[in-house]
């Protein structure tokens, strides 16, 4: 086994004796053979073992062991002690969610306080099947099939080629000291329902199933590395995009054979289902403003493009300040406020986020908010009303650009559609003696 250890992190290029190494070791038989391997073949390492509180004395002789083992290897050690239970309530996090993000985020600052080139776990084959069905339960779909990457950055996995009876006989036969975790005894969490009850009738199907579900892990950490580079070759003639929002041409994705899978790569792991991008790719040349939902983001079909946007970027909140002020800050940016004389400005070569308003007609308080049902103004170089949802229809807006332009409004009057247009009875005239200067600048 320990040949075939070796031989796995030579073929993988996982690391070497000049790394210097942290191993997570929770005391448990996996960790400990891991700490074991490494420390017999002259690796660098050091150990570090969280203590989350939650089996009482259990817990503490797990740390006690680990502490006592990296004693008698002459093994530097960091044990560190977390309530668990507090941080899963104040964070709104499961028990088990909990515990992973505590544990990660402390091997990651001692990751780079201490300067370890690589963080490893303990993961075997066995954890690799359970992470896959678990996987395909949840419909994580392809992405899902490949399991424990076996190595993500700086988390690094040495043991999954190794099956658990493997790990079990060698801590036998090398007389390994180890606790077992009571609670992995039980079946009320996911992966140890799957472990008890899905695994066992697996093997009996196929008594092969550990080694073909990790082969399956290769295969599909491969395939995906493949549809990477597809999509890459891709992106630029689909995909738009900046630091708030993406944008997807449908009328090009509509050409590929694919075009679901496609879409769901693109923006699956923003939360979107494959059910969502098949119906998506069907909307394509149905009517624009058709949404859809994930938990954290919005998409819209919008003349033949996709629109996304985070749902916490929408509306827009009333804000009431003083003409006298030099600058208001709203949620889609800022606008600097400049009175001047009306001589004093080049009319001509105002930028589309500029505006000059009579500053006569202005009352002692402005306003900017977003666009309410009914809203209409008179448009620079008009001589009647227009409501405000013609005038957007007219400049061929999306339904996120309608939601995020702001309006600045005097008394009841809009006399700026932000960006774009003035009211035509506050434009400056033979009449006007001072002038609003405002420029707009997007965040």
């Amino acid at each position: 086994m320990e040949q075939k250890f070796l031989q796995y992190n030579l073929h993988q290029h996982l690391f070497n004796k000049e790394d210097r190494l942290l191993l997570t070791v929770s005391g448990g038989v996996d960790s400990m053979v891991m700490l074991h391997l490494l420390h017999k073949h002259g690796f660098q390492i050091t150990v570090a073992h969280c203590n989350f509180g939650l089996r009482g004395s259990e817990s503490d002789g797990d740390a006690s062991l680990v502490e006592e083992t990296c004693r008698q290897l002459k093994t530097s050690c960091f044990i560190r002690q977390f309530d668990t239970t507090e941080f899963a309530t104040e964070n709104g996090l499961s028990i088990q969610m909990a515990a992973r993000e505590l544990r990660y985020s402390w091997f990651e600052e001692l990751r780079k306080n201490h300067g370890f080139d690589y963080i490893l776990t303990a993961h075997h084959a066995d954890d690799q099947l359970e992470t896959i069905l678990l996987n395909l339960v949840r419909g994580k779909g392809p992405t899902g099939w490949s399991g424990i990457p076996v190595k993500n950055r700086f988390i690094v996995r040495p043991m999954l080629s190794l099956f658990k009876e493997e790990i079990h006989s060698y801590a036998k036969e090398q007389n390994i000291t180890y606790r077992d975790d009571s609670s992995n005894l039980k079946s009320d969490y996911d992966r140890n329902f799957i472990r008890h009850r899905i695994t066992p009738l697996l093997k009996e199907l196929n008594p092969s199933a550990v080694n073909t579900f990790t082969q399956l892990g290769e295969m599909a950490g491969i395939r995906e590395e493949m549809i990477k580079d597809y999509l890459e070759s891709i992106k630029p003639s689909l995909l738009k995009s900046d630091n708030n929002s993406w944008e997807i041409d449908l009328t090009e994705l509509n050409k590929k054979s694919t075009a679901p899978g496609i879409l769901y790569e693109l923006i699956g792991q923003k939360g979107f289902t494959y059910e969502q991008c098949c119906s998506i790719v069907e909307n394509e040349k149905l009517s624009s403003g058709k949404q859809y939902l994930s938990s954290d983001y919005r998409a819209i079909v919008n003349r033949g493009t996709l629109l996304i946007k985070e749902k916490v970027r929408i509306g827009i909140n009333t804000i009431t300040f003083s003409p006298n002020e030099k600058e208001v800050v709203f949620a889609h940016g800022k606008i600097k406020i400049k009175l001047t004389d009306k001589d004093s400005i080049d009319y001509k070569n105002l930028a589309s986020n500029e505006a000059c308003i009579d500053a006569g007609k202005i009352g002692t308080s402005l306003h900017i908010r977003g666009a309410q049902t009914g809203d209409s103004f008179m448009p620079l170089g008009m001589n009647h009303k227009k409501l405000l949802s013609d005038f957007y229809i007219d400049k061929k807006m999306s339904i996120f650009e309608k939601e995020e332009t702001g309006l600045l409004v005097n008394e009841n009057d809009i006399i700026w559609v932000i960006g774009h247009r003035i009211d035509q009875r506050y434009r400056i005239s033979e009449k006007t003696k001072k002038v609003l200067h405002l420029t707009w600048i997007p965040e």
